[in-house]
């Protein structure tokens, strides 16, 4: 997880990040979540997978990853079921669970520690924030915008999730060297 403050209202100039923190947070952790839900419900493949089986079922808990975090949005629970070779195995998760093991992990305390981090670099308050921009795949788990309404004195129309947060930051380095 990073993040910036970047000051866009000097008249001419071109945008300028006053201030970053980053955390050691991203999709590996919510995938580790998902990965020890899953051997949770099953626990007798939790030893016995071969190799090659595991590699896919990484691939399937990614899947599995964006199907919850596009699910939560409308409903308190998703079922994604995991196809491997060695059968189906249907994992229903709700978002009480699942905010549950993330505050196990201290996934949300992590990143309003980062958004503070930050705002103490630029030296400035929340309330003095006017707009989000949310970027990068965790960008579309529900609760980074819930916390970012929290913390900021802003409103959800400020709020801003780019409609492709995998590639933005690679193509806003694109821009930035021209």
């Amino acid at each position: 997880m990073d993040t910036c403050v970047v000051r866009t209202d000097i008249l001419g100039q071109d945008p300028k990040i006053v201030a970053k923190a980053g955390k050691n947070l991203g999709g590996h952790d919510f995938d580790l979540i998902i990965a020890n839900l899953f051997f949770d419900r099953y626990p007798e493949l939790r030893d016995g997978l071969p190799r090659e089986e595991i590699a896919e079922l990484k691939e399937r808990i990614k899947e599995a990853k964006e199907v919850f975090a596009d699910n939560f949005i409308y409903s308190g629970n998703a079922t994604y079921t995991f196809h491997i070779p060695s059968g189906d195995f249907p994992l229903t998760l709700d978002k009480t669970t699942f905010e549950n093991k993330c505050e196990d992990k201290k996934i949300f305390e992590t990143i309003k520690s980062c958004i503070v981090e930050t705002l103490e670099k630029a030296k400035i308050q929340n309330s003095d924030i006017k707009k989000v921009v949310l970027t990068g795949g965790s960008s579309k788990w529900y609760f980074i915008k819930d916390i970012v309404l929290r913390e900021f004195t802003i409103n959800g129309n400020n709020i801003f999730i780019t409609p492709s947060p995998f590639t933005d930051v690679a193509t806003g380095c694109a821009v930035y060297k021209g």
